[in-house]
């Protein structure tokens, strides 16, 4: 009976455990974006958005005094699960929470 409590137990631990799976990416090096400006969101626009290696994401958390059309910033970031609805796009855009920001 000691044995089936230890392997009962021993499992329960085992799978209670978090796995890697589902992780937030993260990148810790700073890399460069764009800022544009797609128009409000109320008018199908996506509001301000970062473009990175040609991809488009929307910050969760811009500082005000980043947003600027076309403005080049050096950021890190790590990528939002959630996503973000805008405009006539069928699909979400990725959303990212900006860790550290700065002009270029």
């Amino acid at each position: 009976m000691k044995k089936l409590f230890l392997l009962l137990s021993t499992l329960i631990i085992l799978f209670s455990c978090s796995s890697d799976e589902g992780a937030i990416e993260t990148d810790n090096d700073f890399v460069t974006a764009e800022v544009i400006y797609t128009g409000e969101p109320e008018v199908d626009g996506c509001g301000y958005m970062l473009i990175i290696d040609e991809e488009r994401y929307k910050p969760v958390n811009l500082p005000t005094k980043f947003k600027q059309h076309k403005l080049k910033v050096m950021l890190t970031y790590k990528i939002d699960p959630k996503g973000f609805l805008c405009g006539d796009l069928p699909y979400a855009q990725t959303t990212i929470e900006i860790l550290d920001i700065i002009k270029k």
